[in-house]
Protein backbone atom coordinates (compact mmCIF):
# COMPACT_ATOMS: atom_id res chain seq x y z
CA UNK A 1 0.00 0.00 0.00
CA UNK A 2 1.41 3.70 -0.93
CA UNK A 3 1.42 5.77 1.80
CA UNK A 4 2.30 9.79 1.95
CA UNK A 5 5.27 10.16 4.57
CA UNK A 6 5.74 13.31 6.16
CA UNK A 7 9.57 12.54 6.33
CA UNK A 8 12.51 9.58 5.77
CA UNK A 9 15.76 9.79 7.24
CA UNK A 10 18.34 8.67 5.34
CA UNK A 11 21.66 6.82 6.65
CA UNK A 12 24.93 7.48 4.35
CA UNK A 13 27.77 4.98 4.68
CA UNK A 14 30.93 6.86 4.67
CA UNK A 15 34.51 5.42 4.81
CA UNK A 16 36.72 8.12 6.34
CA UNK A 17 39.75 7.94 4.34
CA UNK A 18 41.56 10.24 7.11
CA UNK A 19 40.64 8.17 9.78
CA UNK A 20 39.80 4.59 8.01
CA UNK A 21 36.55 4.31 10.22
CA UNK A 22 33.49 3.46 9.06
CA UNK A 23 30.91 6.41 9.56
CA UNK A 24 27.48 6.92 9.14
CA UNK A 25 25.89 10.15 8.13
CA UNK A 26 22.08 10.92 9.17
CA UNK A 27 19.82 13.45 6.61
CA UNK A 28 15.92 13.81 7.18
CA UNK A 29 13.70 14.93 4.13
CA UNK A 30 10.57 15.98 4.50
CA UNK A 31 8.68 18.82 2.96
CA UNK A 32 6.42 19.25 0.06
CA UNK A 33 6.44 18.50 -3.52
CA UNK A 34 6.07 21.77 -6.10
CA UNK A 35 1.83 22.05 -6.58
CA UNK A 36 1.58 20.40 -3.10
CA UNK A 37 1.71 16.97 -1.35
CA UNK A 38 4.02 15.27 0.36
CA UNK A 39 7.95 15.09 -1.15
CA UNK A 40 8.19 11.41 0.31
CA UNK A 41 5.70 8.28 -0.92
CA UNK A 42 6.78 4.94 0.36
CA UNK A 43 4.98 2.10 -0.04
CA UNK A 44 5.08 -1.39 1.27
CA UNK A 45 5.04 -4.80 -0.75
CA UNK A 46 5.11 -8.17 0.79
CA UNK A 47 5.78 -11.42 -1.04
CA UNK A 48 7.48 -14.30 -1.31
CA UNK A 49 9.76 -15.93 -3.95
CA UNK A 50 10.57 -19.07 -5.41
CA UNK A 51 14.03 -20.37 -6.64
CA UNK A 52 14.39 -23.76 -8.50
CA UNK A 53 17.62 -24.65 -9.34
CA UNK A 54 19.48 -28.15 -10.22
CA UNK A 55 21.00 -27.66 -6.75
CA UNK A 56 18.14 -26.86 -4.48
CA UNK A 57 14.62 -25.69 -4.55
CA UNK A 58 12.47 -23.53 -2.14
CA UNK A 59 10.81 -20.43 -1.07
CA UNK A 60 11.91 -17.07 1.11
CA UNK A 61 10.82 -13.95 2.31
CA UNK A 62 10.70 -11.37 -0.38
CA UNK A 63 9.84 -7.97 1.20
CA UNK A 64 10.51 -4.29 -0.12
CA UNK A 65 9.38 -0.88 -0.35
CA UNK A 66 9.76 1.59 -2.95
CA UNK A 67 10.52 5.24 -1.64
CA UNK A 68 9.67 7.89 -3.78
CA UNK A 69 11.83 10.81 -2.80
CA UNK A 70 10.90 14.12 -4.96
CA UNK A 71 13.91 16.50 -6.00
CA UNK A 72 11.98 19.34 -4.02
CA UNK A 73 12.32 17.27 -0.50
CA UNK A 74 13.82 19.44 2.23
CA UNK A 75 17.13 17.68 3.07
CA UNK A 76 18.14 20.02 5.71
CA UNK A 77 20.42 22.34 3.75
CA UNK A 78 22.43 19.30 2.32
CA UNK A 79 22.52 19.34 -1.31
CA UNK A 80 22.27 15.73 -3.44
CA UNK A 81 25.45 14.34 -5.36
CA UNK A 82 25.66 10.69 -6.95
CA UNK A 83 27.60 8.17 -4.49
CA UNK A 84 30.69 8.11 -6.46
CA UNK A 85 31.38 12.13 -5.39
CA UNK A 86 29.98 11.54 -2.26
CA UNK A 87 32.56 9.00 -1.42
CA UNK A 88 35.22 10.84 -2.44
CA UNK A 89 34.56 13.63 -0.07
CA UNK A 90 36.87 15.20 2.65
CA UNK A 91 34.72 14.45 6.08
CA UNK A 92 34.32 18.09 6.82
CA UNK A 93 32.70 18.25 3.46
CA UNK A 94 30.40 15.30 3.81
CA UNK A 95 27.84 16.48 6.45
CA UNK A 96 27.00 19.30 3.42
CA UNK A 97 25.66 16.78 1.17
CA UNK A 98 23.73 13.29 1.05
CA UNK A 99 23.31 10.58 -1.16
CA UNK A 100 21.58 7.13 -2.06
CA UNK A 101 24.28 4.12 -2.29
CA UNK A 102 22.68 1.02 -2.84
CA UNK A 103 23.51 -1.79 -0.98
CA UNK A 104 25.08 0.84 2.02
CA UNK A 105 22.72 3.53 2.99
CA UNK A 106 19.63 2.84 4.96
CA UNK A 107 16.75 4.99 4.76
CA UNK A 108 14.13 4.41 7.98
CA UNK A 109 10.31 5.99 7.59
CA UNK A 110 10.00 8.93 9.62
CA UNK A 111 12.32 10.76 11.74
CA UNK A 112 14.74 8.64 13.33
CA UNK A 113 15.93 10.87 17.08
CA UNK A 114 18.59 12.23 17.61
CA UNK A 115 19.56 11.00 20.53
CA UNK A 116 19.01 7.20 19.35
CA UNK A 117 22.17 5.34 19.27
CA UNK A 118 23.30 2.97 16.49
CA UNK A 119 23.37 0.29 18.97
CA UNK A 120 19.95 0.60 18.87
CA UNK A 121 20.44 -0.17 14.99
CA UNK A 122 23.16 -2.42 15.74
CA UNK A 123 25.84 -0.03 15.55
CA UNK A 124 27.53 2.32 18.86
CA UNK A 125 27.60 5.43 18.63
CA UNK A 126 25.16 8.63 18.39
CA UNK A 127 23.45 9.35 15.27
CA UNK A 128 23.99 13.02 14.78
CA UNK A 129 27.36 12.44 14.64
CA UNK A 130 29.78 10.27 12.57
CA UNK A 131 29.20 6.66 14.21
CA UNK A 132 30.71 2.98 13.62
CA UNK A 133 28.94 0.56 10.92
CA UNK A 134 29.33 -2.74 13.30
CA UNK A 135 25.66 -4.47 13.32
CA UNK A 136 24.00 -1.36 11.72
CA UNK A 137 20.99 -4.36 10.63
CA UNK A 138 20.12 -5.40 14.66
CA UNK A 139 17.66 -4.61 16.30
CA UNK A 140 16.55 -0.99 16.22
CA UNK A 141 13.18 -0.27 17.38
CA UNK A 142 12.25 1.02 13.79
CA UNK A 143 13.56 -2.46 12.09
CA UNK A 144 9.62 -3.08 10.29
CA UNK A 145 10.36 0.92 8.76
CA UNK A 146 14.09 0.64 8.11
CA UNK A 147 15.32 -0.57 4.73
CA UNK A 148 19.07 -1.19 3.00
CA UNK A 149 18.72 1.08 -0.29
CA UNK A 150 18.95 -2.39 -3.09
CA UNK A 151 18.33 0.14 -6.56
CA UNK A 152 17.67 3.69 -7.23
CA UNK A 153 16.35 5.27 -10.45
CA UNK A 154 17.04 9.31 -10.67
CA UNK A 155 13.10 10.44 -13.03
CA UNK A 156 14.85 13.85 -13.97
CA UNK A 157 12.60 14.50 -16.80
CA UNK A 158 9.39 16.20 -17.43
CA UNK A 159 7.71 19.13 -15.14
CA UNK A 160 9.63 20.17 -12.55
CA UNK A 161 7.01 19.10 -9.73
CA UNK A 162 7.53 15.36 -10.88
CA UNK A 163 11.20 14.62 -10.95
CA UNK A 164 11.81 11.95 -8.14
CA UNK A 165 14.10 9.60 -6.82
CA UNK A 166 12.80 6.13 -6.88
CA UNK A 167 13.92 3.97 -4.47
CA UNK A 168 13.64 0.62 -4.03
CA UNK A 169 15.06 -1.32 -0.36
CA UNK A 170 14.76 -4.47 1.20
Amino acid sequence: MREESAAVTVFNYYQNRRTGKEEWRRTVLSGERMGGGPAIWWEDSRGVSALVTAARAGLWKDDEATVLIWFAADAQGRLFIPARAYGRLEPVDADRFWTLTPGRDRIVRGVAPGNVSFAEIGGGAVVDKPCGAAGISGNFSFAETMITVASVRRWDCGDIGMRHFEVIGR
